[in-house]
């Protein structure tokens, strides 16, 4: 196994694990979002209790609140030997390798900060890439350029094939 393989390797987790930069943001949006589903069930517990169905709206508002910071929790990129699959707030996305023209890591502080180009001319944003730390920016730009050599070696591998 060549040098360049193993770091890529070490750096990359394994196929089917979700990639993002740091786990503190995943950790605190599941703890935010423990509120708003707290409130959804107080609400509903109430509207059923009081024959309340107007506050079945209010129910709505805190489940659709607290699905968002999960989704927002679970967003990330996971690689595979097929292709990519990209979960971002609102929807899920499964890509083949030969459907992708290249990753975008953007500056720290933009967002989304990481966006996938596909050949047809779309752009799409994936949230689970913002680095708190000097050490999280330096993990992501290793992490960026491990995705970009594997998309590299999957466009050669299907060549060859």
């Amino acid at each position: 196994m060549r040098k360049d393989e193993m770091t890529e390797r070490q750096i990359v987790p394994a196929d089917g694990t979700i990639i993002r930069i740091s786990e503190w943001r995943r950790q605190v949006l599941w703890a935010v979002a423990v509120v708003p589903a707290f409130f959804a069930i107080c609400v509903l517990v109430y509207a059923i209790r009081a024959s309340q169905p107007a506050a079945l709206i209010m129910t709505a508002g805190y489940g659709l609140f607290a699905f968002v910071i999960a989704r927002g929790a679970l967003g990330g990129i996971v690689l595979g030997a097929d292709g990519v699959k990209a979960r971002s707030t609102w929807r899920t996305y499964h890509w083949q390798w030969d459907e992708i023209e290249k990753f975008e890591l953007r500056k720290k502080g933009e967002t989304p900060r990481l966006r996938v180009h596909l050949t047809n001319g779309r752009v799409h944003g994936f949230l689970g890439f913002y680095a708190r730390t000097q050490e999280d920016e330096e993990r992501g730009q290793e992490l960026f350029a491990a995705l970009e050599a594997r998309l590299e070696k999957e466009r050669t591998w299907k060549v060859r094939r």
